[in-house]
């Protein structure tokens, strides 16, 4: 007997769209923040991949997804409900500190107009290069929309 998208007589869920929030919340921030910010830094660089390039581009935003975690399970256990979702934002220029904490606030306003909770606030390093750090989380379920 033919049960539609099933194996073994079993319903399976298209639970795609948990694995693809990384490139829907990357894509959201990048889309939002870069227009505001190039008119001041025409080189900025928004990145999703922790792979360093030949050449430094500063200012760089290396938004990264980190491990997620189902929220929501039901009984049956076949479908991802909700996930909770925490960022992690790390953001490299060699101009200053003060440059680094305009960037940053551009994108953490982006996290907050998603809804996003600031978990950890950002931390700046100085060297040869100024860095600040910032983590956002949030609940993400099935049918929630992020824009």
């Amino acid at each position: 007997k033919d049960c539609g998208s099933c194996k073994g007589g079993v319903w399976l869920s298209d639970n795609s769209w948990a694995y693809d929030i990384g490139t829907v919340v990357f894509s959201i921030v990048k889309t939002k923040a870069k227009p505001k910010l190039e008119p001041k830094y025409p080189t900025i660089y928004f990145t999703s991949n922790g792979k360093k390039l030949s050449d430094a581009i500063f200012p760089t935003v290396y938004i990264h997804r980190m491990a997620a975690a189902e929220r929501g399970t039901d009984l049956e256990g076949l479908t991802i409900n909700a996930t909770l979702e925490p960022f992690q934002v790390d953001l490299f220029t060699n101009t200053s500190q003060s440059d680094v904490g305009r960037i940053m606030s551009v994108v953490a306003d982006v996290f907050k107009e998603m809804r996003f909770k600031v978990i950890a606030l950002p931390e700046f390093n100085e060297g040869d290069t100024y860095r600040s750090t910032a983590r956002f989380q949030r609940a993400i379920g099935a049918n929630d929309s992020l824009t």
